[in-house]
């Protein structure tokens, strides 16, 4: 990914979080309706009155102040911007001018003049003045330098936008930095109509293929290039099929260009055109041509929401600087519509453009040509997944757990035995919705006892490729696994060894290029690593087996890391401790692994019988990280045997099954084969071995009994909640132990006091917001500890007119559009007076009762608090430690969209502390 445009996403990530200090009147700039010709959209560009229309935004302990002053060139006036305090990141300091309309398709150019106290970088970007704070695919470094040069810089509006702004930003880099701007300027080129092309071929709503254009039935098409020097256009002979492709050129500039596509899929309930509803892929082929520099394409798709008049844009980026695609060869780019960065409310599918660019990072030369663009309908493959906390959750949002077997023999076997045959097996009648499958590198480039192969590996490849397509097609996962290696010398020593080595390198750059992004498979770096320290598990180094009389250098577990994601792929990775994966002490204990540019990282743990001490070993990870129990088996004990491996007991595997439920931990028992001990089956018609399969088919059928959603939070840190938005009040909101149960680890913390004042004069929130990436219908339980001390005055109740606190707020929907805020559905307040203290549940106007019996809320005690809600019998029941508090009806929506958890309360409330930990949200269907 460029510098840039990851920047840009950072400041925008960040600005979602971030309340502006002022946010302009709306203005519409009223062009010449003869010409349509060119306007000055900014108010005071020249600062002739002062800082009028221009905001210095400052965030978190960030400050700045703006002065004006006739310090400019050629003695012009000059806004003056001084930082005084630092921000723990640069963009907390930005100036802009917002209230600007922004035109769909239409050119607009910034000139300003600027410098700088001493040279440095800053970021100038259009981007939205509103939730959700997208960028109009515009954004650029600017070296400023202590002299005062003339800028400009050029964009195109890839959607209209009746509140957009101009924005300086990155200004917060150190106390006493200082910066001019002077004679700043935006204007908009003459507005040229590009017709929207019809589709040249009527395609049926349910076929398997679009094309969007591929240069023979789709020759002309609407699209916007910047700057002017930099050119996509039409090119002929060297085309991936047919005679035309689209290229995109370079000139040394540090610029984004790009082009828009324009098809009609269903809009407002009418089918104008194509339906993509059902396509899963957005496709095509790109190849490089001489090009220098590091570059990503950038894919925006507009669209306009259903049956409603909202107009939002989705985006997916593909890194281009890895060498695979600057080898002169075409290759086929697919992007799962699923797996695009979706604003709220937004259905990919449901889209009506497509813009597509590549931006460069630094000097490039050279093209890049892009042919065949469409979207297909590839099967019902699994969503990607990522690493949310301790959970691994799919691009939809939803917690997927995996569960299922080792199917191996591809490790020792070139051709494997049964492979195929065991994976639908494991599937349709074990329901396993994970495959791993054991690999060799040595296999995977055809080295076999010594010798390579005359396809070098080729065949071994495709059967691979068969597996990944096979569990795909089945809305399942495949983990990978490098299962032995070599020592460092190919084709010798093949086997399991302590540690990767060198090659694996070469495997995982080769590997990881191949099924980069494959939403539906996970890499495993590592087979079982032992007998090194954690230092050389972690960084690598000098690898000593006496035992098998070989030496060889390790990478190390965070090279193999880096190296998979150096080609582009983010795929989840899958990494073992030590003691054959078994200890994963060490992640804890300062060697655990980076994953910067990925989907993220899930530690693997192999537990047999002789693997003794699970929560001494296993169990302190858990509360951090995903962990997944990659090989777990039993077997009874056999002559022949090594002797630590006689520890058989019938207890033994369910009290390894009680464990992984426990701590709802993924797994994959080992082995799917007859002869691979310990085996689940007993041989090739699967019948479950007795001592171990039967209670492996038995988990993994009672599988489809989970929910269908879980959200859950141990409050260890400000990350374990996914999207806060409550700026930090300091002093009154952040994280913190408990003072009195530090074990209890970090909590959210609010803090009431009377000296803090808020904007809101009727009610103060103190809480992060957990928001869903959409709508989850069906019943809910919502489960959190909570502990409420320095409560002051002591009476509370549930009323405005009298103080009262609230310990969750539920929401079914958000406000329609054109509204703002939440609509609770469901709300737990304390209540009570001097001496007794209650809960009392609230839904949409109607108070709960509180019964006379019920259970009695301690001040300063940690307290269970369970809401339940049945959308089928409209009822809210509340527990307090498992005893029934406050119960009545359920009044909204059918579901929940979010939650606040934290402080909640009206100024009649003085004082209050209120700590959070353990949150668990389960959402089952109706």
């Amino acid at each position: 990914m460029s510098n840039i445009h990851a920047r840009s996403l950072v400041i925008l990530g960040i600005a979602l979080a971030v309340t502006c200090t002022a946010v302009p009147q709306i203005r519409t700039v009223k062009p010449n309706t003869a010409t349509r010709g060119a306007s000055e959209l900014l108010v005071n560009g020249d600062y002739s009155k002062g800082t009028q229309g221009w905001t210095l935004e400052q965030a978190g302990n960030a400050k700045g102040a703006m002065t004006v002053a006739k310090e400019g060139p050629g003695g012009a006036t000059a806004l003056k911007v001084n930082i005084q305090s630092k921000g723990e990141q640069s963009w907390q300091v930005q100036l802009h001018q917002g209230g600007l309309k922004i035109e769909k398709g239409r050119k607009y150019t910034l000139t300003y003049w600027a410098k700088a106290a001493r040279p440095t970088v800053i970021t100038v970007n259009c981007m939205q003045n509103h939730e959700p704070w997208e960028h109009h695919g515009a954004a650029t470094e600017v070296n400023l330098s202590t002299k005062w040069e003339k800028r400009t810089f050029a964009f195109s509006g890839p959607w209209d936008d009746k509140n957009a702004r101009i924005t300086f930003t990155n200004l917060a880099t150190a106390p006493g930095a200082k910066y001019w701007f002077s004679k700043v300027s935006l204007t908009a080129a003459p507005f040229k109509t590009v017709a929207a092309p019809k589709p040249a071929v009527k395609v049926p709503p349910q076929a398997s293929r679009v094309v969007v254009w591929d240069g023979e039935s789709a020759k002309s098409f609407g699209g916007w290039a910047n700057p002017p020097t930099s050119t996509y256009a039409a090119k002929t002979g060297e085309a991936h099929s047919g005679d035309t492709a689209l290229e995109f050129k370079f000139d040394d500039e540090n610029v984004w260009i790009g082009c828009g596509f324009h098809w009609f899929g269903w809009k407002t309930g009418t089918n104008v055109g194509t339906d993509i509803r059902s396509m899963t892929h957005l496709t095509f082929w790109i190849k490089a041509q001489g090009t220098t520099g590091d570059l990503d394409a950038q894919l925006l798709c507009n669209g306009d929401v259903l049956d409603t008049p909202e107009h939002h844009t989705s985006k997916a980026r593909i890194a281009l600087y890895s060498p695979n695609y600057r080898d002169g060869q075409w290759h086929e780019v697919a992007i799962p519509l699923a797996d695009l960065v979706q604003p709220e409310g937004f259905d990919p599918k449901i889209v009506s453009q497509l813009d597509l660019g590549i931006n460069p990072s630094g000097k490039v030369s050279g093209s890049f040509l892009i042919d065949d663009i469409a979207v297909e309908n590839r099967g019902s493959a699994a969503q990607g997944l990522r690493v949310v906390g301790n959970q691994l959750r799919d691009s939809s949002g939803n917690v997927v757990r995996l569960q299922g077997v080792n199917v191996p023999s591809l490790d020792w076997s070139p051709t494997g035995e049964n492979v195929m045959q065991s994976i639908d097996v494991a599937i349709d009648d074990w329901k396993a919705n994970v495959i791993r499958i054991p690999l060799t590198q040595d296999l995977w480039f055809g080295y076999e006892k010594g010798k390579r192969a005359a396809d070098q590996g080729e065949a071994y490849r495709k059967i691979v490729d068969n597996i990944v397509k096979k569990v795909s097609a089945k809305n399942c996962y495949v983990l990978l696994d490098l299962h032995w290696s070599d020592a460092g010398k190919w084709g010798q020593n093949v086997g399991q060894h302590k540690m990767p080595d060198m090659n694996s390198i070469v495997f995982w750059k080769d590997f990881a290029k191949r099924y980069a992004n494959n939403p539906a498979v996970l890499f495993d770096l590592y087979n079982e690593p032992h007998s090194v320290s954690w230092d050389i598990w972690q960084k690598g180094g000098q690898v000593e087996d006496a035992s098998k009389g070989v030496s060889y250098r390790s990478p190390g577990m965070q090279a193999l890391v880096d190296t998979v994601r150096s080609t582009g792929a983010k795929n989840v990775v899958v990494v073992g401790g030590l003691d054959w994966a078994y200890d994963l002490r060490g992640v804890l204990d300062g060697h655990g692994l980076s994953d910067k540019a990925g989907n993220g990282i899930v530690y693997a743990t192999h537990i047999y019988p002789w693997k003794k001490d699970w929560d001494a070993n296993v169990t302190p990870v858990i509360a951090k990280h995903p962990v997944l129990v990659g090989e777990v088996g039993t077997k009874p004990w056999k002559q022949g045997d090594p002797p630590h491996e006689n520890v058989y007991t019938e207890e033994w595997a369910p009290a390894v099954m009680a464990y992984i439920e426990k701590h709802q931990l993924n797994w994959t028992a080992w082995s799917f084969h007859p002869s691979a001990n310990p085996c689940l089956i007993t041989g090739w018609d699967y019948s479950p071995t007795s001592y171990w399969g039967a209670y492996v088919k038995k988990a993994l059928t009672a599988r489809k009994g989970e929910e269908s959603f879980v959200w859950r939070s141990d409050c260890s840190s400000e990350s374990s909640f996914i999207n806060s938005n409550q700026r930090l009040i300091s002093g009154h909101y952040g994280y913190e132990p408990d003072p009195a149960v530090p074990k209890r680890g970090l909590v959210f913390a609010g803090r009431l006091t009377p000296d803090l004042k808020v904007e809101d004069p009727e009610s103060v929130h103190l809480h992060p917001e957990i928001t869903f990436d959409r709508f989850r219908p069906g019943s809910s339980k919502v489960t959190f500890d909570v502990k409420v001390s320095d409560l002051d005055p002591v009476e509370l109740g549930p009323y405005r007119t009298k103080p009262w606190l609230n310990l969750v707020t539920l929401f079914d929907e958000t406000v329609p559009a054109g509204g703002t805020g939440w609509r609770p559905s469901v709300m737990v307040n304390l209540v009570g007076s001097p001496g007794k203290y209650q809960v009392q549940g609230y839904s949409r106007s109607t108070f709960y009762p509180v019964p006379d019996d019920g259970p009695e809320f301690v001040l300063g005690k940690w307290t269970q608090v369970r809401v339940e809600t049945d959308v089928n019998k409209n009822e809210v029941r509340i527990y307090l430690d498992g005893k029934l508090a406050s119960a009545g009806p359920y009044m909204g929506k059918p579901g929940l969209a979010g939650a606040h958890m934290g402080l909640y309360t009206n100024r009649l409330m003085t004082r209050a502390t209120l700590f959070n930990d353990d949150i668990e949200i389960k959402i089952n269907s109706r």
